[in-house]
């Protein structure tokens, strides 16, 4: 596709950033629950840090395996299979009744959101000509992570907490959102998403190469 032709996926970016948003902001809203946490499951701060930092180790663990499953299977389906096993897991977190199911559906969001944010590069490069890739990974990285692990800090005791009382409510709230946004990527999104996004390579004819060689040449 002709370069000045392109016009950038909007509506795909939007929902890749909403996604990439909720999952952030759903592995924030750890941190300011973790005195509430302690104490309603009567377990330590470092029990309580591990909902927090598990998550994290598997979205690095899950960063290499979801490149190969992109390559082979596509980036729509493993972006969306990611928000799939992140909806389990952050859903299951709404109904646990103890700290090991509390910490073992927290490994399984990590997993999820692991495929979802690993793919983010790769979704940016095929989605958009090359001076314009740094220009999309700012906007998924700045609207999507920052935006998601600020709104998740800011919001969850203030706002969250009070409303659902209880960090279960909490848990329940972002995981609706992340049931409407998984929605809109399995229905919005082609495979692959961005099929028309490369620049077709100017093409020089041999008069021209001849004359530039010519012109060095003097």
């Amino acid at each position: 596709m002709n370069k000045d032709s392109y016009k950038m996926p909007w509506r795909l970016l939007a929902v890749a950033v909403f996604l990439n948003f909720c999952t952030w902001a759903i592995l924030f809203s750890i941190p300011p629950m973790e005195a509430l946490i302690s104490r309603d499951l009567l377990v330590s701060h470092f029990q309580t840090g591990l909902l927090f930092s598990a998550p994290i180790v598997m979205i690095a663990l899950s960063a290499i395996p979801a490149g190969v499953l992109a390559d082979r299977v596509g980036i729509k389906k493993v972006i969306g299979i990611g928000a799939i096993i992140a909806l389990i897991g952050a859903s299951l977190r709404g109904i646990t009744i103890g700290y090991p199911d509390l910490l073992i559906f927290s490994l399984i969001f990590g997993l999820g959101m692991g495929l979802t944010f690993a793919i983010l590069p790769k979704l940016a490069r095929s989605c958009s000509q090359p001076d314009q890739t740094i220009l999309v990974m700012g906007i998924l990285t700045g609207f999507g992570v920052l935006g998601g692990v600020g709104i998740g800090l800011a919001i969850t005791v203030p706002l969250l907490y009070p409303l659902t009382n209880s960090y279960h409510g909490v848990f329940i709230f972002w995981s609706i959102l992340l049931l409407m946004i998984t929605i809109l990527w399995w229905v919005m999104v082609r495979e692959p998403p961005c099929p028309h996004a490369e620049v077709e390579p100017e093409k020089i004819s041999f008069n021209e190469i001849k004359q530039t060689l010519k012109n060095r040449v003097l």
